[in-house]
């Protein structure tokens, strides 16, 4: 069984509302009181956007450059951690950032078919022409697609 290495991403550019940056950190101090000998503590990456200002320029699809800059470093920790042959489990509160899993797995695998198997309450199928609110947090899967 390969090791697994927790890659978090804390960013909330995405969401219609803060806070869903918190979520990745709130698993993992419940994932570390937990003794689960696959997971890679040591290992862990963080990708937090902290640095990164919000800028809502284009009204249909809400702050898509610090996005477009949170997703570039997910992809490349993605694909690190799979050169690195463990298993890369991602942790984000912001749905947007389901774009950038699927762009590593597929990156890196570009040979291969590769299957997404999508559970959400909605699903996050809006693109700048049908989003009633802009926000990227609705768009991921389109995107992916």
């Amino acid at each position: 069984m390969r090791s697994v290495e927790i890659i978090s991403i804390e960013s909330d550019f995405g969401a219609g509302k803060k806070g869903a940056k918190l979520g990745p950190q709130a698993l993992i101090r419940l994932i570390n009181k937990q003794n689960i000998k696959h997971i890679s503590h040591a290992n862990n990456k963080r990708i937090i956007a902290d640095d990164l200002e919000e800028n809502n320029t284009h009204p249909f699809n809400k702050n898509i450059e610090s996005i477009y800059e949170v997703q570039q470093l997910a992809v490349s920790a993605i694909e690190q951690s799979l050169s690195k042959d463990l298993f890369p489990f991602i942790l984000s509160g912001d749905h947007s950032n389901g774009c950038a899993g699927i762009s590593a797995v597929k990156n890196f695998y570009s040979e291969k078919r590769i299957g997404v198997i999508w559970i959400d309450a909605h699903a996050d199928l809006h693109s700048p022409f049908s989003t009633p609110s802009g926000n990227m947090h609705g768009m991921p899967l389109a995107a992916a697609l």
